[in-house]
C-alpha cells in the first residue's frame, strides 16, 4: 500500500464499509483533522463517518469523490469501491485532478470509504 501512495503522491487509506479504519499508508503531509484523528485513535466521528454515508458512497461501484464539509473540517476525498462484485477499481486520475490541489485530502479515497468491504 506504501508503494502505491508513492506512485499516487498522495496517502492510501482502506475503511471497511462502516468507515473504519482498516490500512493506511505512509502520509505526505496537509492532512485535515479527520484524518489525523481516524489515524490516531483508529475511529472517525460519528458525525464524519454519518456525512460520507450520506454521500451514498455505500453503493458505489466506481470511484468518486467525497466534498469537502469546512464544518467538520473534511477535505475532499477521492474514494474507490474495493471488494465489490465487481473486479476491483484503480481510482482514475481524471477524479483527483477535479480537486482542487488546496482541498485535496491526504487520501484519495478516500479514502475514506467502502462499499460493501473495503475502502
Amino acid at each position: 500500500m506504501d508503494r502505491l501512495a508513492q506512485e499516487l503522491g498522495r496517502s492510501v487509506v482502506i475503511n471497511d464499509a462502516a468507515v473504519h479504519l482498516l490500512y493506511a499508508s505512509r502520509h505526505f503531509g496537509g492532512e485535515d483533522r479527520v484524518r489525523v484523528r481516524v489515524v490516531l485513535q483508529r475511529a472517525a466521528d460519528s458525525k464524519v463517518i454519518g456525512y460520507v454515508l450520506a454521500q451514498g458512497a455505500a453503493g458505489w461501484t466506481r470511484s468518486g469523490v467525497i466534498p469537502a464539509n469546512d464544518e467538520l473540517d473534511l477535505r475532499a476525498r477521492v474514494c474507490v469501491p474495493l471488494g465489490t462484485s465487481a473486479a476491483p477499481l484503480i481510482p482514475d486520475s481524471s477524479a483527483v485532478q477535479r480537486i482542487p490541489s488546496a482541498s485535496r485530502s491526504s487520501s484519495p479515497v478516500t479514502s475514506d470509504v467502502s462499499p460493501s468491504g473495503s475502502w
